[in-house]
């Protein structure tokens, strides 16, 4: 397996560059984690089948001459992405893009504890990540609906963090 590691958990997609023969199947695959020996793990699909059929897949076919692939209509919530069907991987014509609905920023946090300063770093990016056009619990399953369980619990800190008006307004 070729795994690309963009160490850090995000919402979006992969920019690739690709210059593969014509009929050339790419496959990305995203996950969050990897299983205990390093290897690709299908995260979503849960004790007893949850999320079967909910594969984070994106497949390129190659026209035969160099190009840049990004998805335009979908996103997924990852960190690691299995990359198959290519002879050789060069893991610079890979590129995480993350995603998220625009919120300025409404603070910032900083301390001599680099725990703390990672634990806030940490909040934002999981606010980027379940902040995409509606609240969400997790943007890594294809439904993707909205879920404001989670949201009305956080939504005084993220809107510490961001100005979330014209999101929660929406």
């Amino acid at each position: 397996e070729t795994i690309l590691d963009f160490g850090q958990n995000l919402s979006g997609r992969v920019r690739m560059r690709v210059d593969a023969p014509k009929g050339t199947v790419i496959t990305l695959e995203h996950c969050e984690v990897l299983d205990a020996e390093g290897n690709y793990f299908n995260n979503i699909l849960g004790a007893g089948g949850v999320g079967k059929g909910c594969d984070q897949m994106d497949r390129y076919v190659s026209a035969g001459m160099p190009a840049v692939y990004e998805p335009q209509f979908t996103f997924h919530g990852f960190r690691y992405v299995k990359v198959s069907g290519l002879a050789q991987v060069n893991p610079e014509d890979f590129t995480a893009v993350a995603l998220t609905s625009k919120k300025e920023n409404a603070g910032t946090f900083s301390c001599s504890d680099e725990r703390l300063n990672r634990l806030y770093e940490n909040t934002r990016w999981s606010q980027r990540s379940n902040m995409m056009s509606i609240p969400t619990d997790c943007p890594q399953r294809d439904e993707r609906m909205g879920w404001t369980g989670d949201a009305q619990v956080f939504s005084s800190t993220a809107c510490f963090v961001m100005d979330c008006a014209a999101f929660y307004d929406k």
